[in-house]
């Protein structure tokens, strides 16, 4: 299947190059109407490793573990089971399509961590201190002009929400 190719419903069709959660809001409805392997198709096609990825993706997943609720257990006339994108459960589908477990789709499912504490300003504060005792050893080398340069650069990063 080319990376080109669409997942065709009566009234839209399914793009595989979603990447962004309006579109994917957008194509909400149609996903009830895909195949099976169309919509394993999409899936794959829109997942980068990810668990934001996964995040944006997850309509689609959790209609994938719908469809797998309700997959007949029996095997087929011709002795095959019935699958979905050519796995008999989900629990085999998420490492071949998502290369995740499916304890890790169904921990992104349900919300990750409900415990987890979110960070404090005090936290923030005792981070923001230890980067300033760091740079204030480090910039002993430096004249004025050039530590200003660099915490500008720093700064600036910062901002824009970059790694350094």
């Amino acid at each position: 299947m080319s990376s080109q190719s669409t997942i065709t419903a009566p009234s839209q069709s399914l793009p595989h190059s979603v990447s962004t959660i309006p579109q994917v809001v957008a194509l909400l409805d149609v996903r009830h109407d895909a195949s099976n392997e169309e919509l394993c198709a999409h899936i794959r096609s829109n997942f980068h490793g990810n668990i934001n990825s996964l995040k944006i993706l997850e309509p689609f997943v959790r209609e994938v573990l719908r469809r797998f609720k309700h997959l007949p257990r029996k095997k087929n006339v011709d002795g095959t089971r019935p699958s979905i994108g050519g796995e008999t459960s989900f629990a085999k589908w998420c490492p071949a399509v998502l290369g995740k477990t499916a304890r890790t789709v169904r921990y992104m499912l349900a919300g990750g961590n409900k415990k987890r504490n979110i960070t404090t300003g005090k936290d923030v504060s005792a981070v923001c201190e230890r980067i300033t005792k760091y740079l204030d050893k480090r910039f002993e080398n430096f004249n004025e002009t050039e530590q200003a340069q660099i915490a500008n650069h720093i700064v600036e990063h910062l901002r824009r929400g970059e790694v350094l």
